[in-house]
């Protein structure tokens, strides 16, 4: 009877820790498309089932992130998900990586990375808001001799998150890159174009008046 009563709570236990969500947290780089020369924004995004009030990551980018007068990694912090919190950064070396110069269908060119460290924190110990969405947007800009269709990757290790006791929840970190393309310009005619007075002599001062229609 003994036996059976265990069995019996096991089988149990095991179907409730089946039927329970699976805890997923997942840092990720959102995939980016800009012109060569251009300032590209690299949004640094989480999906989290757990509580989370710390984050640290490492991110290893093709060239140096923007850099404010005091020498400070250009960031701009979420205003929903991180009120209140404060960003520190720190450049920690370089690494060797490969990218795409013409696209992913063409070979691979080593390239020097530059390595960061960021952490994100609340010194009154607050809970990132929502469960999904944009942490933190950094700045990149791209040399102008890139070619169209260049493929960068941007990597994401040593991720950790913390919870509201300082102890670390599981995460996954997702990769992003960087895609070089010329932006399409939008083909702007003019329509309902009008003139006041319909007719007007030499000398004569007349109003135009027109709409813009994207034809692009």
């Amino acid at each position: 009877m003994r036996y059976l009563r265990f069995s019996l709570l096991a089988a149990m236990t095991l179907l409730w820790a089946t039927l329970l969500p699976a805890q997923t947290n997942v840092l990720s780089i959102d995939t980016v498309f800009t012109p060569s020369g251009k300032t590209a924004i690299l949004p640094i995004m989480l999906q989290n089932t757990s509580a989370v009030t710390g984050v640290q990551f490492d991110i290893s980018v093709p060239y140096e992130l923007d850099v404010d007068d005091q020498g400070r990694v250009v960031a701009e912090l979420s205003h929903t998900r991180l009120a209140g919190y404060t960003i520190e950064s720190k450049k920690i070396g370089t690494e060797n990586k490969r990218y795409y110069p013409n696209g992913l269908d063409a070979g691979t060119e080593n390239l020097k990375y530059q390595k960061y460290r960021i952490i994100l924190y609340s010194a009154s110990n607050e809970l990132v808001a929502n469960n999904r969405g944009t942490l933190v947007n950094l700045q990149i800009t791209m040399p102008v001799d890139l070619n169209n269709g260049a493929v960068l990757p941007v990597f994401l290790s040593n991720v950790v998150l913390s919870d509201s006791r300082h102890d670390g929840v599981e995460v996954n970190p997702k990769d992003g890159a960087i895609v070089i393309g010329e932006i399409p310009r939008p083909d702007l005619m003019p329509v309902d174009v009008s003139f006041t007075p319909n007719t007007a002599t030499p000398g004569e001062k007349f109003t135009v008046r027109w709409k813009v229609k994207n034809i692009g």
